[in-house]
């Protein structure tokens, strides 16, 4: 069948219709405003896709990456949960994150 260039609605937003969204975003080696900036889009595509959950892969290393996801989903209105992976998926270098 044929993608439509038509938007559809969901969960109160308009996406294109043939628009395809991750469940997962890698935001190893980004510096902390781009890496903000990338999460915060992607919760918004998967957001407006209707997305149940998705994945924010930011390795472990220091801490700052994951810390700053923490604080972003904290104040996100589109989480309903959030946590570190299964130890055999990524453990303390993932974040899932359950969307409302």
């Amino acid at each position: 069948p044929a993608r439509s260039a038509t938007h559809a609605p969901l969960k109160g937003g308009l996406v294109p219709a043939d628009m395809e969204v991750s469940t997962s975003i890698n935001i190893i080696g980004m510096r902390a405003e781009e890496a903000m900036k990338e999460v915060s889009r992607f919760l918004d595509d998967a957001h407006a896709s209707g997305l149940d959950r998705v994945e924010i892969i930011h390795g472990v290393g220091k801490g700052i990456l994951a810390r700053l996801v923490a604080e972003h989903l904290k104040g996100s209105s589109y989480v309903k949960d959030f946590h570190h992976g299964d130890p055999l998926k990524g453990g303390g270098g993932v974040t899932i994150v359950e969307l409302k």
